[in-house]
């Protein structure tokens, strides 16, 4: 399992298609898992 410098639970994330809520996983800066 990657060990992650920051997670935001219950996140709406928002694409071009739709809106979901999300768990969001960042590493080194960058969006590594959704989910």
């Amino acid at each position: 399992m990657t060990e992650l410098d920051l997670v935001v639970r219950n996140a709406t994330v928002v694409t071009a298609d739709e809106t979901i809520q999300s768990d969001i996983g960042v590493k080194d800066g960058k969006i590594v898992s959704l989910g």
